[in-house]
C-alpha cells in the first residue's frame, strides 16, 4: 500500500490527480495533528475539511465520468457513497467522543482506501478520458464553493459544517 500519492496513481486528468494529491495531504495533516497532540478543535477542523473536500472531489470525478460515458458510473458512485458515509460517521464519532476515537485507525484506513480505490477503480477511467479529451476540457473546473448554497456566515459560532 502506498502512503502518499505518486505518478503511478495518475488517471490523466490534472484536476482529478490534484484532488487525489490533496486528499492524501489532508490525511497526512490529520495524522500530523494527532501526532503533535493538537487540540480537538484542530483535529475536528481537519476532519471536516477532509469530509468537505471528499464530497467536492467525488462530484467532480463523477461529472467527468458522466461526460466520458463511463459505463460503471453507477457502481463507482456507490463506492463513493460508502466512503462518504464512513467519513461522515467518523466525523460524528470524533465530535461525540474525541478521547476514545481512534484517529490513527481512520488515517490508516483512508490511505489504504485511497490507494486501492485509485489503483483499482479510478484508473479504469483512463481510456475513457483519453478518448474524450475535448469533452473533459469543455467541462472546465468546477467552482470550489457554491455561494448560493451558503445560508449562514461560516464564522457564526452556531453554524456547523454540513456532513
Amino acid at each position: 500500500m502506498l502512503s502518499s500519492w505518486n505518478a503511478n496513481l495518475s488517471i490523466g486528468v490534472a484536476s482529478i490527480d490534484a484532488d487525489h494529491q490533496l486528499l492524501f495531504r489532508l490525511v497526512d495533516d490529520l495524522q500530523n495533528a494527532i501526532s503533535e497532540h493538537e487540540e480537538n478543535s484542530v483535529i475536528s477542523s481537519v476532519l471536516y475539511s477532509l469530509a468537505a473536500y471528499t464530497d467536492y472531489h467525488f462530484a467532480r470525478e463523477e461529472r467527468i465520468m458522466a461526460v466520458c460515458g463511463y459505463p460503471d458510473l453507477a457502481a463507482h458512485h456507490g463506492y463513493h457513497e460508502d466512503i462518504r458515509d464512513q467519513v461522515r460517521a467518523d466525523c460524528a464519532a470524533f465530535q461525540a467522543d474525541p478521547i476514545d476515537f481512534d484517529v490513527q485507525h481512520l488515517t490508516d484506513f483512508l490511505k489504504k482506501w485511497l490507494t486501492l480505490h485509485i489503483m483499482g477503480e479510478d484508473t479504469k477511467l483512463k481510456p475513457y478520458v483519453a478518448a474524450n479529451v475535448d469533452k473533459v476540457a469543455e467541462i472546465g473546473e468546477m467552482p470550489l464553493i457554491d455561494l448560493d448554497g451558503i445560508e449562514k456566515d461560516a464564522m457564526d459560532e452556531e453554524w456547523q459544517w454540513p456532513i
